[in-house]
């Protein structure tokens, strides 16, 4: 481990309140150079089972051109291995706003996913210790979990706190991922082995060759953006909500997750691994995977929008979040939070509202 790795974990590892900054490590690489600044980002707690605990940040709200521009390098990589994508722009930017939302600030831990794992199941069994035979430790990411594993998770957490949590959606992961940067990577314009775990038998742009661990790494082991995000490049790509959509024709620009008109075999994981190189661990880059597939370079990380409520639209009805007064589109709800259709309209072409699972949906045709 690395100077900057130690100062990394240990200012991690330094407690405090919920809700209170914690000071984390943030790491820029420009030009071949490192420059790094110490800041402190509110982080907030979740008390789980086996004296675990889950570490979120608020995410604000904001509008952002998500995807790639013409002339990134690694874009142009899809051709060779989704072959059906040839001559289709895959990371087509476009613009998208993104309401607030709290995210785990690391992705899950084997320990978290224990504690989870332990609670009454909601709609199947969880593998309590999934992770690859090599890659055990407590504080080490998850992995070899489907896309259902995980939202069994999200929803076993939802039902034990009273608070709705569920995956991220495509865009929210990357709204995030940036933290209001615009290259390559929220690092900077390339990556190096010493800040992110990945395939460095590969470089990008003027990056240097470095170490391959052909393993996951400790969580918040190499410093966090912006937001005091962790791993956000390497270690586990991570299930988001969304279908798989070749382009970004027709989707969503609300931050919502996109699980219409695409291809159902498949979801989206981001972020790039371990077992990958530096183009695919790009902010913008795309992959997919089946959902029930287990693979011991896919984790995640959890969404939480507290106190807000959700946007989705359902057989025609539309549902708003409102929040102190003011109505904003808002993501996808998980699978956990189940809306029924009332076949009575007290007021036609009105809005009306019913409390369902302690939210309040504001709702209409």
């Amino acid at each position: 481990m690395t100077l900057r790795q130690g100062a990394a974990r240990a200012l991690g590892l330094i407690g405090a309140p919920s809700g209170q900054p914690v000071p984390m490590l943030m790491v820029q690489l420009r030009d071949g150079q490192i420059s790094t600044q110490v800041k402190s980002i509110p982080v907030y707690q979740e008390a789980l089972p086996l004296e675990q605990i889950l570490n979120l940040v608020k995410i604000p709200g904001g509008a952002f051109l998500m995807e790639s521009p013409p002339e990134e390098e690694g874009r142009d990589y899809y051709q060779y291995n989704l072959p059906e994508t040839t001559g289709l722009i895959v990371e087509q930017q476009h613009q998208v706003t993104v309401p607030p939302f709290s995210i785990s600030q690391f992705p899950i831990t084997q320990a978290q996913w224990r504690a989870v794992a332990a609670l009454p199941p909601v709609n199947r069994e969880l593998d309590p210790d999934p992770a690859n035979a090599s890659f055990k430790g407590g504080d080490r990411p998850v992995e070899s979990i489907s896309w259902y594993d995980a939202i069994e998770f999200c929803d076993r957490l939802s039902q034990h706190t009273g608070k709705p949590y569920r995956l991220p959606s495509e865009a929210e992961w990357e709204y995030a991922c940036r933290a209001g940067t615009t290259d390559p990577f929220h690092l900077g314009d390339t990556l190096r082995s010493d800040l992110a775990n990945y395939d460095a038998t590969y470089t990008h742009g003027n990056g240097t060759v470095g170490v391959y661990r052909q393993a996951t790494t400790e969580v918040g082991s190499f410093g966090v953006n912006s937001f005091g995000l962790g791993d956000m490049h390497g270690n586990v790509y991570e299930w988001c909500l969304d279908h798989w959509h070749p382009t970004y024709e027709r989707s969503p620009t609300d931050g919502s997750a996109w699980i219409t008109e695409g291809d159902d075999r498949y979801r989206l994981v981001r972020g790039g691994s371990w077992f990958y190189y530096p183009a695919f661990c790009r902010s913008a880059n795309r992959n997919r995977n089946t959902p029930h597939n287990r693979n011991n370079n896919i984790g995640f990380r959890v969404v939480g929008v507290f106190p807000a409520l959700f946007c989705a639209r359902v057989d025609g009805w539309q549902f708003v979040e409102r929040v102190e007064g003011e109505s904003r589109s808002a993501p996808v709800i998980s699978s956990s939070w189940t809306i029924q259709k009332s076949n009575k309209v007290e007021q036609p072409g009105k809005p009306h509202r019913r409390t369902v699972a302690r939210l309040e949906f504001i709702y209409g045709n």
